[in-house]
């Protein structure tokens, strides 16, 4: 292809949906064609950076997408990079070096600066190379951001570009997120968007054809095209946020000898450039998993502190969390330990850190003889040597510098092409400073080799013809592929080099009034420059975009079942695993819960009302009677007439008439049929089917009481299931009826130890710690209730004490560490869309976020657990068999080959 010249946005309907993936597949597929294409990401927030051949710092997804392009990396390609150090501070990169540090609301001061380098930096790339690909930052409808919005639409303003959204299908609701995301900009903003492409469909592309009709009918705007899911592709993530606990990395083959290696990396709060790790994930019959759970460091063959752009703050972390005490532990046996960067430092004797924390002199683990002192300039460089006797390469992004006592029981890990030493070895215990070094086949298969043979894996055999970089070139190469065949060339082409067409409208109702004390929108014509979008506000200044403050959660763990008085984005029970009460029984079930869902569902779009982010100004007020306290209104005196509402109303009588109802539904005139949307898809995993058997709880409990205490004299009983499923239902009857026995029984629901949304797998230790461990020395039990609207434990303790049963309802309660305590084991199975809805229903339009990022998390740890297959007594959390669920519940009896479809 020649004469092609332009550029465009690639925008997203959230964090993660695909833009970088589609970024790079664009940019591989233009690249095979001819075409001078360069990718731009103007600011990224990401503790996952690549070093530049001149000594910058970037984000790795940007260094990706130069690969794509057949390009090395350069600062140019992002010329802003925000690395987070805390909640509320970030390091500002700019063009590749290290600026200064900001906390989020003094980074509006920057703006104006900023705003004019990436308009350079952008209006270079365009004259240098024919094509430029533009990637956005979270999503364009972030509207408390958009005054100072330096990636998104204020870009894309300032530069003319033809804007397209992704969405990923596998989160669910993909035609409300699309429909939504263009709803919620401004007119000005919305004249740029000129299509949809939906990321990572499984099936048949022809299902979605009436959806992507009736949004095309919608919006004005068509669907560019349907990207399968392709789960052999295989890159580096970029947000260290997709690093939750227990996740398992990559896809290995089957082991090539009898043994696999099990390797442990710990899911730092901080975690940076923990792509390290995604290259011995890709090895045949190596398993690599996230975690921060002390038994599952104690199972590994090999442990891993990867980086850390907060090393101290996450050495007391790891102190804090009870992890201190393994690693060491494990090092002492003998068995193989590995720290990376901000691990290495770690793993030393002492670390002097005036500069990133300012706490000084802090005490490390003491597993190598290494002083660590921090220095206000980061080292960057591309560095190369020998380790092991093989050839190594890989990067360097540190402020330590290391100080290491070699001697007769250390000598250095690596010898740099000057023959000095870097790194350490100590027995086991091996630290390096280096990124990148396992992307080189040679080192990697060594060291592989040495940590088998430390961790007495004598049947681990490495794979000879695994090659980690001709398997991201295949990536990039797969990733044009799917460009080529499943997204429409020819519009986009025409996009890139003619721009946005005339005439796309309007769809109501764009952002909401902005408060008295916020910028005024700009007007609807683009400025020459980013200086004026971008400068600071006029109010108070707006956090940091991309700020990584966690799940935004309202909805507290209260003994309290859920009210209609509940916020708008959640009832008074968490999502995860039930009701999140205490003891004793009558707890909320997780569908009558359901029937408490939010009242501002009701409110027409447009209404003027804050945001699902906007949690406390959405709360229905106490004062005020809501449908489910007050009376029904009588004959004779009539409801009074609803407040006009502020802002346009979408009108549907102007419509076809098959759009009517969607319509309605997004107007909020016809919520009863307003639904969850799709549940995210899953890998596959068997359902267990077989015949069907009514149980009486009295029964059950009768059985729990003949069978032995594991756990010291206490029986232990785990309901386990995915969330939504009944399990606290389940466990508040079967509480009940052991009440009933005369026994001392407590319910304790794993909700109250969760803290957010991403500890589904790793909240275990304070199990263990706070309850578990005093059981079964004898002593009593107690256990801090984390409060879901603070983000925060409390100082204070609820006792538990000594029961004689103790009921254990959540998500994990069942995994295999516990096994070999538990009285009895019980798994709720229940079809994915019931649970979806429930849980929705329940928790409000708000959590949708969440709760699929939950999900997913549970199909990773399910995938490897296989909980229902093991466990004594699988319930049927929907069946379709009469009975009295007050009193019984119906099992399921496996059969013979009873595992088949996915549930």
């Amino acid at each position: 292809m020649t004469g092609l010249r332009g550029a465009l946005l690639v925008a997203g309907t959230t964090s993660d949906a695909g833009k970088s993936t589609l970024v790079a597949g664009l940019c591989r597929y233009l690249h095979r064609r001819g075409v001078r294409v360069a990718p731009f990401k103007a600011q990224n927030m990401s503790n996952n950076s690549a070093v530049t051949p001149d000594g910058g710092e970037i984000g790795r997804a940007q260094a990706w997408q130069a690969a794509a392009c057949g390009l090395e990396p350069s600062v140019r390609f992002n010329p802003v990079l925000l690395k987070p150090g805390s909640d509320r501070r970030s390091q500002v990169v700019v063009l590749g070096e290290a600026r200064t540090e900001v906390s989020a609301g003094k980074y509006g001061t920057l703006r104006a600066e900023l705003g004019q380098i990436v308009a350079s930096t952008l209006g270079q790339l365009r004259t240098e190379y024919d094509v430029v690909i533009c990637e956005g930052a979270g999503s364009p409808a972030e509207i408390n951001l958009r005054a100072g919005d330096l990636a998104n639409m204020g870009l894309a303003r300032a530069a003319e570009l033809p804007t397209v959204v992704v969405g990923d299908i596998d989160r669910g609701g993909v035609f409300a997120s699309m429909f939504g995301t263009l709803a919620l900009l401004e007119p000005a903003d919305q004249r740029l968007v000129a299509g949809f492409v939906i990321n990572k469909f499984r099936g048949d592309a022809a299902l979605l054809r009436p959806g992507l009709d009736m949004l095309a009918d919608l919006t004005g705007r068509p669907t560019l095209g349907v990207l399968p899911y392709e789960p052999d592709l295989w890159w580096d993530t970029e947000d260290s946020l997709s690093y939750t606990d227990g996740r398992l990395l990559g896809r290995p083959g089957p082991a090539r000898g009898s043994q696999w290696l099990r390797v442990a990396v710990v899911r730092l709060p901080r975690i940076s450039n923990a792509t390290d790790v995604e290259a011995l994930a890709a090895e045949p019959g190596v398993s690599v998993r996230l975690t921060a759970s002390a038994v599952e460091l104690a199972d590994a063959d090999l442990i891993v502190l990867p980086g850390s752009k907060a090393t101290v703050a996450d050495l007391d972390w790891l102190r804090h969390r009870g992890l201190v005490e393994p690693i060491r532990a494990h090092a002492a046996a003998g068995r193989p330990v590995l720290g990376l960067c901000g691990g290495y430092q770690m793993l030393g004797a002492t670390i002097d850190d005036p500069v990133e924390s300012g706490q000084g002199l802090v005490e490390g683990l003491g597993l190598l003889p290494v002083q660590v002192r921090f220095a206000a300039d980061k080292r960057l460089a591309r560095v190369a040597g020998t380790a092991l006797g093989r050839p190594v390469h890989g990067y360097e992004i540190h402020h330590g510098r290391a100080d290491v006592g070699y001697g007769a029981t250390a000598t250095p890990l690596i010898l740099d092409t000057s023959g000095a030493g870097e790194g350490c070895r100590s027995g086991a215990v091996f630290g390096t400073h280096w990124h990148g070094a396992f992307d080189g086949n040679e080192f990697r298969r060594a060291f592989l080799t040495e940590v088998a043979r430390l961790a007495g894996r004598d049947g681990f055999r490495v794979a000879a013809d695994t090659d980690v970089p001709a398997l991201r070139e295949a990536s990039l190469d797969r990733l044009g592929d799917l460009v080529e065949h499943h997204l429409d060339g020819a519009a986009l082409e025409h996009l890139i080099a003619h721009g946005v067409p005339p005439g796309l409208p309007f769809v109501p109702p764009g952002p909401p009034p902005l408060p008295p004390t916020a910028r005024p929108v700009p007007p609807a014509t683009a400025p020459t420059d980013l200086t004026e979008p971008l400068a600071p506000a006029s109010g108070p200044p707006a956090p940091a975009p991309d700020s990584p403050s966690g799940p935004d959660r309202t909805t507290p763990g209260t003994s309290a079942p859920a009210t209609a008085s509940a916020s708008r984005s959640g009832s008074a029970s968490r999502s995860g695993s039930g009701s999140g009460s205490g003891s004793g029984s009558g707890q909320a079930s997780d569908e009558a819960a359901g029937s408490a869902s939010g009242q501002a569902w009701d409110e027409p779009l447009g209404s003027g009302r804050a945001s699902d982010s906007d949690h406390a100004s959405a709360q229905v007020s106490a004062s005020a009677p809501t449908s489910a306290s007050a009376p029904p209104p009588s004959a004779s005196a009539p409801a009074a007439a609803p407040a006009p509402t502020p802002g346009p109303r979408l009108v549907t009588s102007a419509v076809p008439d098959r759009l009517g109802p969607i319509l309605a539904v997004l107007d909020g005139t016809d919520r009863p049929t307003m639904a969850a949307g799709p549940p995210p898809a899953r890998p596959a995993e068997p359902v267990v089917t077989g015949d069907r058997e009514i149980v009486s709880f009295d029964r059950l409990a009768a059985d729990v009481l003949a069978a032995p205490a594991r756990c010291g004299s206490i029986r232990l009983v785990a309901v386990d299931g995915r969330a939504g499923s009944g399990k606290s239902t389940l466990a508040a009857r079967l509480t009940d009826a052991l009440t009933a026995t005369g026994v001392r029984v407590y319910l304790l629901h794993t909700d109250d130890l969760l803290q957010g949304w991403l500890d589904i797998v790793s909240f275990w230790p304070r199990l263990v710690e706070w309850v578990i461990a005093p059981l079964r020395r004898g002593e009593p039990a107690r256990f801090r209730r984390f409060d879901w609207q603070r983000g925060a434990f409390p100082d204070r303790f609820e006792p538990i004490g000594r029961p004689d049963v103790l009921v254990l309802d959540g998500v994990t309660t069942a995994r295999a560490a516990a096994r070999p305590l538990l009285t009895r084991s019980l798994y709720v199975q229940t079809g994915r869309r019931v649970r979806y809805e429930r849980g929705v229903r329940r928790d409000g339009a708000g959590v949708v976020p969440d709760w699929t990022r939950w999900m997913s998390d549970e199909d990773q740890h399910f995938a490897v657990d296989r909980t229902a297959e093991r466990v004594d007594v699988l319930v049927d959390g929907d069946p379709d068999v009469e009975h009295r669920p007050e009193t019984h519940f119906v099992r399921i009896v496996p059969g013979a080959g009873s595992c088949q479809g996915s549930p």
